[in-house]
């Protein structure tokens, strides 16, 4: 299961997180679900946890979370951004972006590579390129399970790449109809993928035209999200506290089709537009139950380290082997720790670097 870089950033500019309360804690139980389904047969597990896991796809679900996540907070940002200067500088997100994204992940990578040269794991052929150049999701010949994970950080960079330049080039009214095209068009493809009407989709699920509306439904919020609340009645339903209960059991439905997975691929788009929905009630209404509960301080810590504990999961969670360190709760020990030493010692760091380097350009431009 791929996690999303932007699984993500904590880190931006305090205003965004005073008013985005909630995000933390949805990215643990995000990543939550991702652990728990790679813990799935991994020596000790408890059977309830495999179960769960395996019959809801917790992994696979938790990751289209990240995306939805992703999608609404980059696009918040770059609204934020045009709202304030009337422009939008490609150049400093970007700058943004690899300043956040790569030095966890080149680490991870780094470290993988060390592993092997010690003969401690083995990677398949061809998957240190498509894991640097951010594209595991073209890797068509079985990718090995160290790095095979980093497909979904592929996808965030596609989304990166894309969806920035159209916002810019086609201005906020058209993009929004883009958005709109690809919630409608990418359903489409994935039942024309099951169906067997579109054999030149491959890799269904791990491609960026199949999993692109959850990514699409998460920006398309942010740019509709002043006018939803506009609304008296919207307003009102997104106040209720038992909202968000009823959108997670629309997404639970949508997503498992209630055990008909032959029509999962139509009926997910319930659940994409559900999610959607609940990050909008959850950060709207943070004192609500549900909501309430993904502001305790240990969901919220777990969803600041999540970036790198999807990274270094992967080392650990590994249902292939039953050497000690994949052993539960070892694994899961082993993961935490790994995870934390690269927040504090990798990411924190970085994005330090990160805030210099803009002061720098910026006090450059103004001279």
């Amino acid at each position: 299961m791929a996690l999303l870089p932007e699984i993500l950033p904590s880190h931006e500019p305090a205003q965004h997180i005073a008013r985005l309360r909630s995000l933390d804690g949805l990215r643990g139980i995000s990543i939550l679900f991702v652990v728990a389904h790679h813990l799935m047969g991994a020596s000790g597990t408890p059977a309830i946890v495999s179960r769960v896991a395996h019959d809801l796809d917790l992994g696979t679900l938790g990751v289209r979370v990240f995306f939805v996540i992703s999608g609404f907070l980059i696009t918040t940002l770059l609204e934020d951004e045009w709202q304030r200067t009337h422009d939008i500088s490609l150049g400093r997100f970007y700058l943004r972006r690899t300043m956040r994204i790569f030095p966890p992940f080149y680490a991870y990578v780094a470290a993988v590579a060390v592993l092997e040269l010690l003969r401690v794991l083995a990677t398949n052929p061809g998957d240190y390129l498509y894991a640097v150049t951010y594209t595991m999701n073209f890797h068509g010949k079985n990718p090995g399970w160290f790095l095979g994970h980093s497909w979904s950080l592929s996808i965030e960079e596609q989304f990166y790449l894309l969806w920035p330049a159209v916002l810019v080039m086609a201005g906020k009214r058209r993009a929004v109809w883009v958005l709109v095209a690809v919630l409608v068009v990418v359903p489409v493809l994935r039942v024309g993928s099951v169906l067997g009407a579109l054999p030149w989709i491959e890799n269904r699920g791990q491609s960026f035209a199949t999993v692109a509306d959850w990514l699409a439904a998460g920006a398309l919020l942010a740019l509709w999200r002043s006018r939803l609340h506009g609304s008296a009645r919207y307003a009102k339903l997104v106040a209720n506290p038992l909202t968000p209960w009823a959108l997670v059991a629309v997404i639970f439905a949508g997503w498992t089709a209630f055990d008909h997975w032959r029509v999962v691929e139509a009926t997910a788009t319930f659940a994409v537009v559900a999610t959607a929905l609940l990050l909008d009630a959850v950060v709207t209404h943070p004192e609500h139950g549900l909501a309430r509960a993904m502001n305790t301080g240990t969901l919220m810590f777990i969803g600041r380290i999540s970036y790198s504990l999807y990274l270094w999961q992967e080392l650990f969670c590994n249902r292939n082997t039953t050497a000690w360190p994949a052993r539960f709760p070892v694994n899961v020990v082993l993961s935490v720790a790994c995870a934390t030493a690269s927040f504090y010692l990798i990411e924190k760091p970085a994005l330090r670097l990160r805030d210099r380097m803009e002061l720098r350009t910026r006090g450059r431009a103004a001279r």
